[in-house]
């Protein structure tokens, strides 16, 4: 997956590695992984062992590389090199255009309302005004096509007022949920 990442780009990359240590790569394209880190010339062999692990040769050293896990919002991989963690944020050519224009938060705006993805009957209600809540945590339950549907929390945040009562239908886009 960052190696797809990696090759799929033609302009920079800036790569945060563990929120300290910041990159310039730049990428040329070809089966061999090359280009500039910081403006310095590098070349990486690359052989992929496995879905999530890599095996890579750089200035004849050797490094095992695994991909620990990825978080797609906010564009962060975890990854592990021969043995010890690493977080590395990566950041393209779109995400700086995004920053010069000022809109880089606008994925990160906080919910205001939770509305109804279909039709359905609410089974339960998990929050009351007040309660803080977690992102993905639970928030009711919604019957649709004799199948429950968890709906869950899509930021952090604060109930203000839950809009719907256990039993009731409800239609799609229907507010359920507001949040301060």
């Amino acid at each position: 997956m960052i190696v797809k990442f990696l090759k799929a780009q033609q302009d920079l990359i800036k790569a945060t590695v563990n929120k300290k240590n910041t990159y310039e790569i730049e990428m040329l394209l070809s089966d061999i992984i090359e280009g500039k880190v910081n403006g310095n010339d590098f070349k990486l062999d690359l052989i992929e062992t496995g879905d999530d692990s890599f095996h890579v040769l750089k200035n004849n050293q050797s490094f095992n590389i695994d991909l620990l896990g990825y978080d797609k919002d906010e564009k962060v991989y975890k990854i592990a090199v021969n043995g010890n963690s690493y977080n590395i944020e990566l950041e393209d050519e779109y995400d700086r255009l995004l920053k010069e224009m000022g809109l880089e938060n606008l994925a990160a705006a906080k919910q205001k309302e939770l509305k109804a993805p279909m039709p359905g009957m609410v089974l339960s209600v998990m929050v009351k005004p007040g309660q803080e809540v977690e992102k993905n945590e639970p928030l009711l339950i919604l019957e649709a096509m004799k199948m429950e549907n968890v709906i869950k929390a899509q930021d952090e945040g604060v109930v203000k007022s839950v809009k719907v009562e256990e039993g009731k239908s409800v239609e799609k886009n229907a507010v359920l949920v507001e949040f301060e």
